[in-house]
């Protein structure tokens, strides 16, 4: 089921509908250049590094917690090759 993700963009609004067919529960998609910010639940860390290394991109960092867009939670960043 696709539900309504917070972006920033229409390339964070694509994002956000391909991870969520590949089965991603997603808060937020960011696309800032060639880096992408993926607000999700830890959960999917698996799921997310195994699609996204497979798409193509690197992952950067991971964490988990207060940041500074004043979200808490799981955040992964990537970068597009």
């Amino acid at each position: 089921m696709i539900t309504k993700v917070k972006c920033n963009n229409e390339r964070a609004e694509r994002m956000a509908a391909v991870l969520q067919k590949a089965g991603v529960n997603l808060s937020a998609v960011t696309v800032l250049g060639v880096y992408v910010h993926i607000d999700s639940y830890q959960k999917y860390d698996e799921l997310l590094r195994r699609y996204l290394t497979k798409s193509g991109f690197t992952v950067v960092k991971v964490s988990n917690g207060r940041h500074m867009s004043d979200y808490v939670g799981y955040r992964m960043v990537v970068k597009a090759k």
